[in-house]
């Protein structure tokens, strides 16, 4: 009887444990199409309900407006940003950086009049030629545009799929599109 107790509870811990309790969103809030949530490892912008996510790592202070938020860094945690394998990132010069099929690239030169192009390197770590970085999810509408100080040295990670700042990021710039603008008559 003493081991079927033993069990019991051992199987209660690990579903409890295995259920993400405690990486549950504390609040969500809208911000155009997306939604905004803090949790115990920064902020993310959730792409489709709460399952696809955009998460900045290591900032924690939000300040929002209609489809602009201000993120402010926490100096004690590493600054990262994690986007999804089907997200695409681009940056405001029309590189793309993550391997993408031919189809949807077409799609987003067409939507956005940008010429695109892929980063020409083997090297899994880049480094952006812009401030402005795009993050588009064919499988839904609209795009996040990321945009930090110019003097900021960032790293694409390619095969960790994240965005790394260094430790002087103080805040970062996130702007949401419910679709993808016409860069020709926003840049």
């Amino acid at each position: 009887m003493k081991q079927h107790i033993i069990t019991l509870a051992f199987l209660g811990i690990t579903a409890f444990g295995i259920s993400g309790v405690f990486a549950w969103p504390n609040k969500i809030e809208s911000v155009g199409y997306f939604k905004l949530a803090r949790n115990p490892w920064g902020t993310a912008i959730y792409q489709d309900g709460l399952h696809q996510t955009i998460q900045f790592n290591g900032f924690n202070k939000t300040t929002k407006n209609d489809k602009t938020v201000i993120i402010e860094r926490n100096p004690n945690a590493l600054a990262t940003i994690d986007y999804s394998r089907d997200d695409i990132l681009l940056d405001a010069k029309g590189t793309v950086y993550t391997e993408s099929k031919i189809q949807e690239m077409e799609a987003i030169a067409t939507q956005s009049g940008m010429l695109l192009t892929h980063v020409q390197t083997d090297n899994r770590l880049s480094v952006p030629a812009s401030t402005l970085l795009y993050l588009i999810n064919p499988r839904i509408p609209g795009m996040v545009a990321i945009q930090f100080p110019s003097h900021t040295k960032v790293t694409i990670n390619l095969e960790r799929k994240a965005i790394e700042f260094p430790a002087a990021i103080k805040t970062l710039v996130v702007h949401v599109y419910d679709t993808i603008p016409s860069f020709k008559k926003n840049l």
